[in-house]
């Protein structure tokens, strides 16, 4: 939208609401943006947040309401829970699954974790509120925040049943299809008590099946072996978000709450954000880029610069036309990806370096890898 507003788009916005009620908080961003686009920043617009859960839960909830919403908004950035299955609106597919790999980086259980802590989060919050405000934090936090949970957790843990399955472990296989079926059936009684909240004034509101699509419905049991996978490690991984370059104080600027990082940064034509990395050996390397999906509006492509110890090594165009496969695969991850593959001559500290060759390039985060590991999120520690 801001760039929208600086692109001269200052009469009329249209703003497609398919269903009001579960996008309230965000039509009255969109609502108060278009009203007066210079009282959102980019660089603060958390501030709306708070202000509104001010309005809505009282001065002494505002903190805690907000920091759920970003958690629940920062998770969403790395996978829509509608995205969940792993499937398709156009052209339905059918669930598959996840990128997400049980043995790297533990990452498929952390995001189970982090989605329960989450859980924990709102209920805690919705304990201490005035009974007149619990029925609209429960349709406005609570049933979003444990419906993504439940979505995560009833595919995740589809996933790991075939996962164990695999690998010959019936028991934990067992154990996972339990977990990821209760899972359903708890997303249908939540959704029951949303439209039975204050006397059914919502009621045929929410559906927890929507349109019969294939992400929604009860997982299906038995179901094949997935493959196991390899247990090992890439022989070297490393990733640092945008936001901590080594001069980010002088390039780019960090936009709180946008990309995978929550974090991502938007750079002007010409600047460069540099990574120093300690590499063990020498040898071949692949380094991942990721940036925020965005449009090419001039013709000029979204390129990107890739440059080792200053030499420029290789450029990136991520720009996509229509609703590509490439456009496609950008939307559901909420990130686009390019590889480049590196020749390091040397171990020791390099210094990797992306520069905007366009307008418009938001960079979120960079990887470097070697060896062969599929994952889906990028394995930046809370220090990076």
């Amino acid at each position: 939208m801001r760039r929208a507003y600086e692109g001269g788009a200052r009469k009329l916005w249209i703003l497609n609401v398919g269903d009001v009620k579960p996008a309230e908080y965000l039509m009255e961003f969109f609502l108060d943006m278009a009203w007066d686009a210079e009282s959102i920043k980019e660089e603060a617009c958390f501030s709306h947040l708070t202000a509104w859960a001010e309005r809505e839960f009282g001065k002494q909830h505002a903190g805690a309401v907000t920091a759920a919403m970003k958690t629940y908004y920062r998770l969403a950035n790395v996978r829509k829970p509608e995205f969940a299955g792993w499937s398709r609106v156009e052209g339905i597919t059918p669930v598959r699954d996840s990128e997400y790999n049980p043995a790297f980086n533990n990452e498929l259980q952390r995001r189970v974790d982090d989605y329960l802590s989450l859980e924990r989060q709102t209920v805690g919050i919705k304990e201490h509120l005035p009974a007149d405000r619990t029925s609209a934090f429960f349709q406005l936090v609570e049933y979003p925040a444990r419906g993504a949970s439940l979505m995560n957790q009833k595919w995740l843990y589809w996933q790991l049943s075939g996962y164990f399955l695999g690998l010959g472990d019936t028991a934990k296989s067992s154990e996972y299809a339990v977990k990821s079926l209760d899972a359903y059936h708890a997303i249908e009684r939540l959704t029951g008590e949303y439209n039975a909240l204050e006397e059914g004034k919502w009621k045929g509101i929410m559906d927890f099946r929507p349109r019969d699509l294939p992400v929604f419905a009860s997982p299906a049991f038995p179901r094949p072996a997935s493959p196991a996978g390899s247990s090992s490690e890439p022989a070297y991984a490393a990733a640092r978000n945008a936001s901590r370059a080594d001069n980010i104080l002088s390039a780019g600027r960090i936009i709180e709450g946008l990309g995978h990082s929550f974090s991502a940064v938007k750079m002007q034509e010409g600047e460069r954000l540099d990574f120093t990395f300690e590499v063990p050996a020498a040898g071949e390397y692949l380094l991942k880029t990721g940036a925020t999906p965005n449009h090419d509006v001039d013709g000029k492509g979204m390129i990107i610069e890739v440059l080792l110890d200053g030499k420029a090594v290789d450029t990136q165009d991520y720009s996509v036309e229509g609703r590509s496969e490439r456009w496609m695969q950008n939307v559901l991850r909420g990130q686009a990806v390019c590889s480049t593959k590196l020749n390091i001559e040397r171990s020791g500290e390099i210094t990797i370096s992306i520069r905007a060759l366009t307008r418009h390039v938001i960079l979120d985060q960079v990887m470097l890898l070697q060896g062969e590991m599929t994952f889906y999120e990028f394995p930046v520690t809370t220090t990076d």
